[in-house]
Formats: structure tokens, C-alpha cells, sequence
């Protein structure tokens, strides 16, 4: 799947994950900007002198002031005045309430980041990404910063040094602050500076669609924290609404005309690539994946800079993840592979991230049979169309329904290797709208004929009730199989899916009484307490920690051999459903 565009470097590389943390873990520890160190300026003791000659910020439980911070404050502001708020009312007795900057002024406020209020502006002029003051202004006590991280920096430091109520303070001893106190670290940002070609950075504008995912949001504040950590510039972040201007940093799929050639085809999910077009940077991202990718490359790269950098450098830079071959190659001398993958249902939200990584797995370990699980009508705008390739879809649907869109277990089947002698979709449980999912496939030579099933048995693991439809399941699957078997005269048959049972459940030992659960007959075989379900994102609970295990490829030994048995557990498995794809290679004998 690799490819290069123009001059385009093409890198095979492993995508790197970026850990977020949140900033005020109680506020305790406070924080010091990334990236800078700060030398610090301070007058006046903190908490010092008699009420009459200080501010009055706390008292017996009580306080006159009240948090402001900007209309249009972004996040991490408006955590910092909810932190502040929040350790003030824990530890002083007394919450202050939180207004924006759109109110009138009062005598006593507590100013937070970059407000319209006279003393923000002041101390706000000529500020850097990650620059904060704190002063004293009249009755108010000014908070001042350029952005969101130096909001919180300052609130971290105000709380923990300033007005030190982390040290099992009485909490109705008064909270004071000198009318003269000042507080100014001087950042020392590591570059002097970053340029697009010969243009500050500085003069450059964010620019995302303006439906642009959450990765890609992600994507454009880790551009613009990266930038400005490195070297103090403050970048803004608008939309492609906003009328275009030549120097843009375009992240993702925008209106801007510029950057559209770079999406056609259409990129891989995993791909990114920086371009240079006129003065704008245009970043290309295939996907929430490449966005973290890219995210993680642009900091590592400001980190690695000395004294200046040029962006300019990055023209050309272009990264896809491969899947390693290693992992999907096919076990030597097989004749079959069968993956089966529960994908979980869109509950109404837009998979089309999901179907990429899904794609992605098929298309790797590219199994000869490919069985789902919980595919609604959402999962069909995009698997059939993304799998057309190689694959085709067993055109087989329930009573109750109208197309094959309307069936929950698909079969997939390589379109080049098999015809459909018959298939169906049927019912096995009326109330509950339990579903299987069978196909005959015949090899287009005439060699072999295959029975394959696709389920889902019923949900709700603990319930007597349930665990006895989901035997009646199977009691009706094993006799159609009975009969296809008579009719086909083939003892090659294929039972897949999502049982909604363990092991130790009658369900499973009906199954394994008359087929192999091919775990336990392969040559080479996933760590039998690997589980394959998990929380979207997430590696899977061990067996053995109390994770119980559904999915389940059950074979006929007498007709295959199992040489592995593989649960996938890459990212794009992890991220893609919360079942990870099962499969297994086959020798027919």
C-alpha cells in the first residue's frame, strides 16, 4: 500500500501514540511549560502582612470575588478557572462564581488568561505562546496570559505558591495577597525562532474545516502547542469559512483549493505528508491515526531542532504505517484462510474511521473468508464498497427484511476464488431476533464445496433464559448443517462468530461435541488467555483476570488441519470494534 507522490520521500515507519495528561492533577504539583524554563521575578511575600494592607481574597468561609476569563477563553482556560474555583471552595471555604469577560466589571475580580478588561490587555501585550504574569491591580488580582497554557501554568503556580492552600491551612484563616505582589517568569523558549521558508511562523493562521473530526482539532492545537513551546509564536486556529490568506498551515480535507489535489486518490489511513504550496504548509492526514502520527512527528521534529528551524524542510515528507508482513503472511503450504470479526455496531454514529481500519486489516491479512458480526445499515455505506476489491458480499438477508443490507452477519467471500451454491439468512430465536448467516461456497475449479456460517448468538451471558435460546441456536444450526452436509456430500464446514458464551457453558460444549473449537487443535495458536474482546482503543482483559471470551471459529477435524489460530491485536484492530479480528489458516485434507 505504499505509493510516492511527486517528490514525495515515502517512509515505511510505526505510528507513534500520543499520551495526553491532564494538567491539573489536583493542582498540587503545578506545572512549568514544556519545552521552556522559566527564571522568575517576584515582589512582595505571598500571603503576608495584615488584611488592611493586603487583598482579602478568602475569609471565615467567604469571599467578594469572582473568576472572569475571555467570552471566547478556549479550553484549557476555562479548566484553569474551574480548577481555581474548585480548590478555593475545597480548601478555603469559599467558591467564587466564574463569569466571562461579556459582563460589566466589579471592584474585585480574579482575572484569568487574556480578557478585555484594561489590566489583561496591559500585561498581555507582547506575550509569548507559553508567557504569564500574575499582579495585583487595584482590588482584582490579574492572572495574565497569551493562551491556554499559560492559564493553567499561572493558576497551578497562584494556588500552590501564591496562596499556598495546599498545606492543611485553617480554612477560615484569611487568604490574602499583597497589593503590590508581582509575578513574572521569564521563559526561555529552546528555538529562536521558526520559519516557512523565509517567513516567520509567526504570521501564519491554522487553518481546519470547519467539520473537521476531533483528531484533526487534536491535530491543529498540537501544531500550534508544539510551535509555540519551541519558539514562543502564538498561532491561531479558524476555520476554512474564514477568507483564505496566502500564509495558511492546512490541516486535513478544507475547502482551500490548494490542498486538494492532495486527496485525490484519496489518501491511506494511516498516511501523512507535509506539502509546500506557494507560502502556504499544507498538511495531508488520512485519517485519526495519521493525525496522531503527524502530531507526535511535528513535536519530536521541534524538539530535535537547534536554534532555528525552517518547516520548509518538511516539503516532500510522507508516512504510511504497513502493517508487518510478518504478522499476516500465511502460515507456509495452507489452502484457506477464516477470519471472523464482531465490529460492533455504529449505534447511529458515523463509522468511516472504523471502516478504514477495518479495511486496512482485511485487505493485509486478506482471509479467503471474511464472517462479521452487528452490521447495520450504517456498516453498508462503506465495508461492501471498501472490500469490493477482492471481496463480495453473500447476498443473503432475513424474512423480516428487504436487502442483504438488513443482515446483521455477513459473509464476505473472495470473489475470485468461489461461486455461491446457496446461502441464507434466518432466524433462530422469533423474539429476539437472533440471526445466522450460512453460505455454500465452491471453489471455480470444482475441487471443494464449503459450508460457512456467520452468528451472533443471543446477548445478556448470565441469564439462564438466554443461555437456553442461545442452545436452541445451536441445536437448529447443527441440524441445517446435517442436511447441507447430506446434500453437498461435504464435510467441510466452518462455524463462526460471536457465541455470547464461554467455555464452561453449555452453548460451547454443544458446539465442541460434534465440531473443534480450532484454538485447541492448531499447530501454532494465540496465548489461549488472550481475549478477543475489549473497550474500543484498548488491548483486551486476560481470560484469566476475568474477561470472558466469545468469539470462537469452530472446524470439522476430520476435513482441515489448523495450523494457526491468530487473534489480531494491532492498533487498527484495537480502534477499529471492540472484538479483535479471529483467524485461521487451513490445510484441507
Amino acid at each position: 500500500m505504499k505509493r510516492k507522490k511527486g517528490r514525495s520521500r515515502l517512509l515505511s515507519c510505526a505510528l507513534l501514540c500520543l499520551t495526553a495528561a491532564m494538567l491539573f492533577a489536583g493542582c498540587a504539583g503545578g506545572t512549568e511549560p514544556t519545552g521552556t524554563t522559566a527564571r522568575t521575578t517576584e515582589t512582595a511575600e505571598p500571603n503576608g502582612g495584615s488584611s488592611e494592607s493586603a487583598l482579602v481574597l478568602a475569609q471565615n468561609g467567604k469571599t467578594d470575588y469572582r473568576i472572569v476569563y475571555a467570552a471566547g477563553a478556549d479550553k484549557e482556560t476555562r479548566e484553569a478557572a474551574e480548577s481555581l474555583r474548585s480548590i478555593l471552595g475545597t480548601y478555603c471555604g469559599a467558591e467564587p462564581s466564574i463569569v466571562t469577560d461579556s459582563e460589566e466589571p466589579t471592584a474585585r475580580e480574579l482575572l484569568i488568561g487574556r480578557t478585555n478588561r484594561a489590566a489583561s490587555e496591559r500585561l498581555c501585550e507582547g506575550m509569548r505562546y507559553a508567557d504569564w504574569v500574575i499582579e495585583a491591580a487595584g482590588e482584582s488580582v490579574v492572572l495574565a496570559s497569551a493562551t491556554g497554557k499559560g492559564a493553567s501554568d499561572a493558576v497551578s503556580y497562584f494556588l500552590r505558591s501564591t496562596l499556598a492552600v495546599f498545606s492543611g491551612r485553617d480554612a477560615k484563616a484569611p487568604v490574602t495577597v499583597p497589593r503590590d505582589y508581582s509575578y513574572r517568569p521569564e521563559m526561555d523558549y529552546p528555538l529562536d525562532g521558526i520559519t516557512v521558508g523565509e517567513r516567520d511562523i509567526a504570521s501564519y493562521t491554522i487553518v481546519i474545516s470547519r467539520d473537521a473530526s476531533n483528531a484533526e482539532q487534536a491535530l491543529a492545537e498540537t501544531v500550534r502547542s508544539a510551535v509555540g513551546n519551541a519558539c514562543g509564536a502564538v498561532l491561531r486556529i479558524v476555520n476554512d469559512r474564514r477568507a483564505e490568506t496566502d500564509r495558511e498551515i492546512i490541516i486535513g480535507k478544507t475547502t482551500r483549493k490548494s490542498a486538494a489535489s492532495y486527496y485525490t486518490p484519496a489518501p491511506d489511513v494511516s498516511e501523512f505528508s507535509y506539502h509546500l504550496t506557494g507560502e502556504a504548509l499544507i498538511l495531508v492526514v488520512g485519517g485519526d491515526r495519521a493525525c496522531t502520527a503527524m502530531g507526535t512527528h511535528m513535536e519530536q521534529e521541534l524538539k530535535q531542532a537547534k536554534e532555528t528551524y525552517n518547516m520548509a524542510s518538511l516539503d516532500g515528507y510522507q508516512c504510511i504505517e504497513d502493517l508487518d508482513s510478518e504478522q499476516t503472511k500465511r502460515y507456509e503450504g495452507t489452502d484457506l484462510r477464516i477470519m471472523t470479526n464482531n465490529i460492533l455496531f455504529t449505534w447511529s454514529a458515523d463509522p468511516t474511521e472504523r471502516a478504514k481500519y477495518l479495511s486496512k486489516i482485511y485487505h493485509a491479512y486478506l482471509p479467503d473468508i471474511l464472517c462479521l458480526q452487528e452490521v447495520d445499515t450504517k456498516w453498508y455505506n462503506y465495508l461492501p464498497e471498501l472490500l469490493a476489491d477482492q471481496y463480495a458480499l453473500v447476498d443473503a438477508y432475513p424474512s423480516t427484511g428487504t436487502s442483504a443490507r438488513n443482515n446483521l452477519n455477513p459473509i464476505f467471500y473472495r470473489k475470485d476464488r468461489f461461486d455461491v451454491l446457496e446461502k441464507d439468512c434466518y432466524t433462530t430465536i422469533q423474539e429476539f431476533k437472533s440471526e445466522v448467516t450460512y453460505a455454500v461456497l465452491r471453489e471455480k475449479n470444482g475441487s471443494r464445496t464449503y459450508i460457512v456460517y456467520s452468528l451472533h448468538l443471543l446477548v445478556d451471558s448470565l441469564s439462564a433464559t438466554a443461555e437456553q435460546q442461545r442452545q436452541n441456536s445451536i441445536r437448529i444450526v447443527l441440524e441445517k448443517i446435517e442436511e447441507l452436509k447430506r446434500k453437498y456430500g461435504t464435510e467441510s464446514v466452518f462455524v463462526q462468530g460471536d457465541f455470547n458464551a464461554v467455555e464452561s457453558t453449555g452453548t460451547y460444549r454443544m458446539m465442541t461435541d460434534v465440531m473443534a473449537d480450532a484454538k485447541y487443535i492448531a499447530k501454532v495458536r494465540s496465548d489461549k488467555d488472550l481475549n478477543t474482546g475489549h473497550t474500543l482503543g484498548a488491548m483486551p482483559t486476560p481470560v484469566s483476570a476475568g474477561a470472558r471470551n466469545y468469539d470462537y471459529i469452530m472446524v470439522n477435524p476430520n476435513a482441515v488441519d489448523v495450523m494457526t489460530h491468530t487473534v489480531v491485536t494491532n492498533r487498527y484492530a484495537l480502534d477499529g470494534s471492540d472484538h479483535c479480528p479471529v483467524f485461521v489458516d487451513l490445510i484441507l485434507k
